[in-house]
């Protein structure tokens, strides 16, 4: 709590600094450094017998959003940490990392263009510049760090961001109300990005959004994979002030680098759902105050389309033609860029002179030539290999964030930005194991990936979920299936015949992940070859660990497939499919029901292999006028809900509602029929989820005989038929629904009836204490 303490202090002397005059706040700006100093005390106290290496690593940290003028302090504290580490680690032997040889490569073809260089004024300036690209490896090659520490510095740098941008928020507002004239005078009547410019504590604002915004990460990282090594308020501080400041200093870069942080944050720490939806919330907010900040004032509008870097590019282009190979020599931008004769042979008509082309590619490109450009390139595509093998979610960010900045800026040409990216790009590799592995438990959490994870519309995935937590196992997405135990397949086989699909299983397979198959269709409804999806089935059946199926007919059909193979059919385990009582809301008192009409609904989405049209003419050609049809669901496509339309125009008691059905629709929609008809195709379908609702909501069913009827053995609870043919399909349906009229003509509400006894079923058979139940074999 010590540091915690310090740290608001810290921030309260910077507000104070800011209320009153000259003298009081020099001698409040000795306070808070001093208070900065203590909080580095507290530091080297944590760090314990590391404490030079942390500290002098702190201290780095510290400078890299100061601004220009620290260069020298930069890089003085570097040559001191190398002194350090000699001292202390008694002169360890360099552990190089391969990647480092490149960074190593990318440095040298400074003094490569030495060979062809116009100005060696001009080339000793980069090659200084660039001297950290040889430091940094060296350095963090000799520091090792415990994981205590490196975490620690995480921290560290956190609060020095949020110190800064509270710094820099009241420096602004007091000058803008005019408390200070002294300081009122730095503005010049120019906008937020002009005076971060100029205040000592900052600088460039693209070097200032990218060293801020690598705060999203960090703070995502602490809260959320490291076991909460930081408060929320601390990460909301260190995720908001940042953003704050980009948009408020008109980084170009920083605008484009957020959406890219926050959607990689998502993506690993997704399964905090309560937080990113007040962050969707934060998110949208932002946007609104971007549109403000950046489409609305004229200056500012200019800034993201404005000539010069046009015309920048335009020379960099043609400067890359005529010297493809090698290049033009180090640091050659300038001349480039000044050549009255080439602004006039490519039809620029101002000349702005500038140090570089704003694009690190194509300074690069123009520099060095391919050669360079090829190392760069490798660089970057290496180290995303590195952090996507190994899921180094700061690492994967960190590239990102400077593959994205690398176009909008040279953040590569002046000493400020080298120190910033090497610093980061050595601290993350180094560190890798430290900051790759999670917080051991004492005891192992079983984990299960569900493919279908979110299910949509559909609450059979959640239903699901809820069981495995009742076992104690947890759920996760299956894009993090080759981290968990078990990867639970559901429509797996949907995907037969895709590369993506086998890839993910034999990864499963190298790594021991117990693969657990749910079969729900005999095979895919829409699938155009049967004889693959039949063999990827097979293969799924003989590489699970387990095969769960939801109705007994189900082993049949496994034995079919697998050939009646004994070691496939003992991985079978029953478990019945959950029931939806409640899940949409309550059910509804029964309205417009007529003793004298009978009432039938179709309810689901809408497509072909569910025989909807096969339904329509069915009820059209029995032409019964105390019969309605009622048709719910979204139809797609609408060459599909047409055809539907013009089959049932001559029939006034059809009715359809060709939408999205929303949650809360459900109760409305099955109180207000007899019963659901589901003419579905007995060729693919198996088990019926529809059936399942529509008991679980007091409605009995009209349909082909599924595996899911078959189970139950009172077959008085519903009405189903079998057939061989479409033909003979119609038939048996237009059958059914005569004999459902001739006994319950002018009684029709006997059968809600029926539809209690078959929700007492389900609410026997197909309860969620049944599903937990069985689900413990699965996981055994």
């Amino acid at each position: 709590m010590l540091h915690r303490l310090l740290f608001a202090v810290a921030v309260i002397c910077s507000l104070l600094a800011h209320s009153f005059n000259v003298i009081v706040y020099m001698l409040l700006q000795i306070l808070l450094f001093t208070t900065i100093f203590a909080l580095f005390c507290v530091l080297a106290k944590q760090a314990r017998e590391q404490y030079p290496a942390v500290v002098a690593l702190a201290v780095l940290i510290v400078i890299l959003p100061l601004n220009r003028s620290f260069n020298e302090l930069g890089m003085s504290a570097t040559t001191v940490l190398m002194v350090i580490f000699f001292i202390f680690n008694k002169f360890r032997k360099f552990t190089w990392k391969p990647i480092f040889y490149i960074i190593a490569s990318v440095y040298f073809l400074n003094f490569v263009g030495l060979l062809h260089t116009g100005d060696f004024s001009l080339s000793g300036k980069a090659i200084d510049s660039a001297l950290p690209m040889i430091l940094f490896p060296v350095l963090f090659s000799m520091v090792q760090l415990s994981k205590r520490n490196v975490l620690l510095l995480l921290r560290f740098f956190l609060w020095a961001v949020i110190v800064v941008c509270v710094y820099g928020l009241l420096s602004y507002a007091m000058a803008v109300y005019g408390e200070f004239s002294w300081k009122a005078a730095l503005l010049d009547g120019k906008r937020y990005a002009r005076f971060f410019m100029v205040e000592p504590l900052t600088w460039h604002p693209s070097a200032l959004s990218i060293t801020l915004l690598m705060a999203l990460p960090v703070s995502f990282y602490l809260r959320y994979h490291t076991g909460k090594q930081i408060t929320l308020i601390e990460m909301l501080l260190a995720v908001l002030l940042p953003i704050l400041v980009t948009l408020m200093v008109g980084a170009r870069v920083g605008v484009a680098i957020i959406p890219v942080l926050l959607g990689l944050s998502y993506l690993f720490y997704c399964k905090f759902k309560p937080v990113f939806k007040w962050g969707i919330v934060a998110g949208g907010a932002m946007v609104g105050l971007c549109l403000i900040l950046f489409l609305l004032p004229a200056d500012i509008r200019e800034r993201y389309t404005d000539q010069i870097r046009i015309d920048q590019r335009t020379v960099a282009i043609s400067a890359i033609q005529e010297k493809p190979i090698f290049g033009w020599g180090t640091l050659q931008q300038r001349p480039l860029i000044a050549c009255e004769e080439r602004a006039q042979n490519l039809g620029i008509e101002t000349i702005h002179i500038q140090p570089h082309f704003h694009n690190v590619y194509l300074d690069m490109m123009v520099q060095f030539g391919i050669v360079d450009i090829v190392a760069l390139l490798f660089l970057i595509f290496w180290t995303f290999k590195i952090a996507i093998h190994r899921k180094h979610f700061l690492l994967l960010s960190f590239m990102a964030m400077y593959t994205i900045a690398f176009y909008f800026d040279n953040v590569l040409q002046s000493q400020r930005f080298v120190v910033a990216f090497m610093f980061w790009f050595c601290f993350l590799l180094v560190n890798w194991k430290y900051l790759v592995e999670r917080p051991t438990t004492k005891e192992h959490e079983t984990t299960c990936a569900i493919s279908r994870y979110w299910g949509g519309k559909n609450q059979y995935t959640q239903l699901m979920k809820n069981a495995l937590t009742a076992i104690g196992v947890k759920s996760l997405p299956i894009w993090f299936g080759l981290q968990a135990d078990f990867a639970w397949l559901h429509w797996f086989e949907n995907k037969a015949g895709k590369k993506t699909a086998y890839r993910f299983l034999d990864k499963c397979e190298k790594k021991g992940i117990k693969i657990i198959w749910n079969v729900h269709n005999k095979i895919p409804h829409k699938t155009e070859n049967q004889n693959s999806a039949k063999s990827f089935m097979k293969h799924l059946a003989e590489i699970s660990n387990k095969i769960v199926i939801h109705s007994t007919p189900t082993t049949e059909v496994i034995e079919e497939l697998c050939e009646s193979n004994e070691s496939i059919l003992k991985k079978i385990v029953y478990v019945p499919h959950p029931n939806y009582i409640g899940v949409y809301g309550f059910q509804k008192t029964n309205y417009n029901l007529d003793n004298n009409r009978l009432k039938l609904c179709f309810f689901g989405a809408v497509k072909k292999y569910k025989n909807v049209e096969l339904l329509i003419s069915a009820v059209t050609e029995l032409g019964f006028d105390d019969v309605e049809l009622s048709i719910y669901g979204r139809c797609r496509p609408r060459e599909y809900a047409k055809s539907l339309r013009l089959l049932a125009e001559k029939n006034s008691s059809i009715k359809m509602h060709f939408r999205f059905v929303r949650d809360n629709d459900v109760p409305e929609i099955l109180a207000a029929c007899h019963l659901l008809v589901l003419p579905y195709n007995l060729d693919s379908s198996l088990n019926s989820g529809a059936t399942i609702l529509a008991f679980s909501y007091g409605r009995t069913v009209l349909s082909p005989l599924t595996g899911t009827l078959e189970d139950i053995k009172d077959k008085s609870l519903f009405f189903a038929y079998s057939y061989n043919n479409p033909d003979e399909h119609k038939e048996e349906l237009k059958k059914q629904i005569a004999a459902i009229r001739d006994k319950y003509k002018e009684n029709y509400n006997e059968l809600l009836k029926l539809g209690e006894k078959c929700k007492d079923y389900v609410a026997e058979h197909n309860s969620s204490e049944q599903v937990s139940k069985q689900l413990k074999a699965v996981f055994q």
